[in-house]
C-alpha cells in the first residue's frame, strides 16, 4: 500500500522525505526545493564516470572530517518515489542525512516552496557511490556544458546585488568541488561563440577565471584542441572499446 499522505483540496501535499541534489539536480528541481548546506563525511568530486555520455560528471567521496555542501533538497511524497530514485540511481546507496546537519539558506524560489516545512519527522537522504570514483581522463573528460548546467542552478539562488564571497552559490559551489582536472573539454553547442546559445556563459565564464576563488580551475579546450592536445590518450580509448557499439556507447547510471 502507498505510503503517500493524503492532501487536502486547497492545501499542498506532505513530503514524506526530501532528497539532497548537489550537482545538475540543483538546475533541475530549482524552482520546486530549498537552498541548502549539508555538513556530512563526504566531499563532493568529479569522480563519477558515464560510459554513455563518456564523461566524468560529480559524485561524492567519503573523507574523515565533515565537509559543507552546497545543493538542494527537493520533497518525495511516496514511497513508490523512493523506489523510482533507487532504481534510478543504479551503482549508489541512499545515505541518510540528520536534519542537524542540514542549513536551510534560501526556503526556495516561489510561495510553494516558502510555504512547506521541514519537518524532524521527515527523512533527509542522498545518494552515494556503492564502489571508489574515477578521476577525469582523456577518455572521460569534464563537460563544460555540464559546469554550465549546476551553475546556472547555482545562480537562481544567488541575490540579486551580493557579494562573489563564500556566501555566494556559484562561488561556494566551485570552491567546495574537488578534483577539477586539465582534462576538460568545451562542447557548448557553439563553443567558439557561447553568447549565440548561453545567456549566462560570461557570467559562469567569469567566476571560473577568478582568481580569487579556492581552486585554479583549468581552461576547458575547444574540441580539436582538446583532440591535438591528448591525441595519444584518446587513441588509446578508441582502440581498446573498438566501434563495437556495446562497448562504445554504453548505458551507465549517473547522479
Amino acid at each position: 500500500m502507498s505510503q503517500q499522505k493524503q492532501s487536502v483540496p486547497g492545501k499542498p501535499k506532505i513530503p514524506i522525505a526530501w532528497c539532497f541534489g548537489y550537482g545538475s539536480l540543483v538546475e533541475s528541481y530549482h524552482n520546486k526545493a530549498k537552498y541548502v548546506e549539508v555538513n556530512i563525511n563526504y566531499r563532493r568530486v568529479w569522480n563519477a564516470w558515464n560510459t554513455k555520455a563518456r564523461a566524468t560528471f560529480l559524485g561524492l567521496e567519503k573523507c574523515a572530517e565533515k565537509t559543507a555542501i552546497n545543493g538542494v533538497i527537493y520533497p518525495i511524497y511516496s514511497q513508490e518515489e523512493i523506489e523510482a530514485l533507487d532504481l534510478r540511481e543504479q551503482g549508489y546507496s541512499r545515505l541518510a542525512i540528520p536534519h542537524e546537519d542540514v542549513k536551510v539558506l534560501n526556503e526556495g524560489l516561489n510561495e510553494t516552496m516558502q510555504n512547506m516545512t521541514l519537518s524532524p519527522t521527515m527523512e533527509l537522504f542522498t545518494y552515494v557511490p556503492n564502489s571508489a570514483g574515477n578521476a577525469p581522463e582523456a577518455w572521460f573528460p569534464i563537460l563544460q556544458t555540464y559546469i554550465d548546467l549546476c551553475a546556472n542552478g547555482f545562480l537562481r539562488f544567488r541575490k540579486e546585488g551580493q557579494e562573489r564571497n563564500s556566501d555566494d552559490p556559484v562561488r561556494r559551489f566551485l570552491d567546495t568541488t574537488f578534483g577539477w582536472s586539465r582534462y576538460m573539454l568545451n562542447d557548448r553547442p557553439v563553443a567558439r561563440r557561447p553568447w549565440v546559445s548561453e545567456k549566462n556563459q560570461f557570467v559562469i565564464d567569469d567566476y571560473l577565471d577568478d582568481e580569487d576563488d579556492v581552486h585554479d580551475i583549468p581552461a576547458a579546450l575547444y574540441p580539436t584542441d582538446f583532440a591535438v592536445r591528448y591525441f595519444r590518450e584518446i587513441q588509446e580509448g578508441l582502440m581498446t572499446c573498438g566501434t563495437d557499439r556495446q562497448k562504445y556507447v554504453k548505458d551507465s547510471t549517473m547522479m
